[in-house]
């Protein structure tokens, strides 16, 4: 189980999330046994449904996740000018909490706007998203889906991650691992991971 119905909520409206609902609940109760990746997962089953699961963290390979590419970083550090580099690693999509991004960057300062480049690698519908921040006059680059993941994020001052509920993300995992100080939500989902001293 990887997606919350509060997401679904959130994105589709009450008709679609309430059939959402009673589908995920009837399948559910049929399991012999329901796994989660995160301890956020298993007590929103237990108090949405009554529904025990056992939890099996979410982790990264630390051995498998090695930097290729190092001219990768020193291609985004040109391409920024100097920037602060924060990066979202992911698919681009509206249950990742995307829209969160474009909200918090209109509250941004003139001042902040021009110190901070965004870096995009994953696939997914990007064309919205980046005509939203370059309305904003935020500088922005855009990789689309790459497999050498550890290479980008190594070149990355900060990760952001903004999923309401959708369970750990692994490029936050991944982030941390690389020693890339990360940008969440404060709730049980990163929790469970971050604290003050590796993330904001």
């Amino acid at each position: 189980r990887g997606v919350n119905h509060l997401d679904v909520f959130r994105i589709k409206g009450w008709l679609i999330g309430s059939l959402y609902k009673y589908i995920e609940h009837r399948l559910l109760k049929v399991a012999d046994v329901i796994l989660t990746n995160g301890e956020d997962t298993t007590k929103i089953l237990f108090k949405d449904y009554g529904i025990k699961a056992i939890t099996a963290p979410n982790c990264v390979d630390h051995d498998r996740l090695v930097i290729r590419n190092t001219l990768v970083k020193k291609e985004i550090k040109r391409l920024s000018e100097g920037r602060v580099l924060i990066g979202y690693v992911g698919t681009v999509r509206k249950i990742k909490g995307i829209e969160y991004l474009v909200e918090a960057l209109a509250l941004l300062s003139e001042e902040a706007k021009s110190r901070v480049c965004f870096v995009f690698v994953g696939k997914g519908n990007s064309d919205l998203l980046a005509s939203s921040i370059e309305s904003f006059g935020i500088k922005a680059i855009f990789y689309g889906e790459q497999k050498d993941v550890a290479s980008f994020i190594s070149a990355l001052d900060y990760t952001i991650h903004l999923s309401g509920g959708s369970g750990l993300s692994h490029s936050l995992l991944e982030s941390l691992a690389l020693g890339v100080p990360v940008i969440c939500w404060n709730n049980f989902t990163y929790t469970q991971v971050v604290d003050s001293s590796v993330g904001i």
